[in-house]
């Protein structure tokens, strides 16, 4: 409801910037530095993004942020969100079924890549988030109990979307 919520904000702050992160993907791995259970990184990575869109949302209701500035924000919060989700699916899949090799015995190579908006840098409020992983060999978990790479980076993603919390709806 910015329509209620504009000339009261306007009138308090229309002179302030609310502080974003400069560099959000810096700023993530610090906090989640700091922690060691898996549970309650979730929780910081999800309180962080919703603390920095809101204050891009604030910043670009009360004018502060053009279109493209807002989407450069909304891309870097996205981008630093999914790679940090993606670290922590990816280690808990490692920690239980082993890492991803290829049929050489080698680490498996992988890429994580953002396609549609996120790819092109050109996020808004109604952008979907569409990634993709290309790993480059269908050999098995190192685990006593292997599972194929396709079956672990799937996991990897399932887990990525149960990590990030969204609205669904609004």
């Amino acid at each position: 409801q910015y329509e209620t919520l504009l000339p009261i904000l306007q009138d308090r702050y229309k002179d302030r910037k609310f502080v974003v992160a400069s560099d959000p993907e810096k700023r993530l791995q610090t906090l989640l530095a700091g922690e060691s259970e898996e549970s309650e990184k979730i929780r910081i990575l999800n309180q962080f993004k919703d603390q920095e869109l809101f204050a891009i949302d604030l910043n670009h209701i009360l004018g502060g942020l053009n279109l493209v500035e807002l989407s450069v924000h909304l891309t870097r919060l996205a981008e630093a969100v999914v790679l940090a989700a993606f670290s922590l699916a990816f280690s808990k899949r490692v920690k239980r079924h082993g890492k991803p090799k290829s049929l050489g015995g080698l680490d498996a190579k992988y890429g994580l890549f953002g396609l549609g908006k996120l790819g092109g840098e050109a996020i808004g409020y109604a952008s979907d988030i569409e990634i993709m992983i290309i790993y480059a060999d269908s050999g098995q978990t190192d685990h006593e109990n292997p599972i194929s790479n396709s079956e672990f980076f799937e996991g990897v993603i399932r887990d990525l979307n149960q990590i990030i919390e969204t609205k669904r709806d609004g």
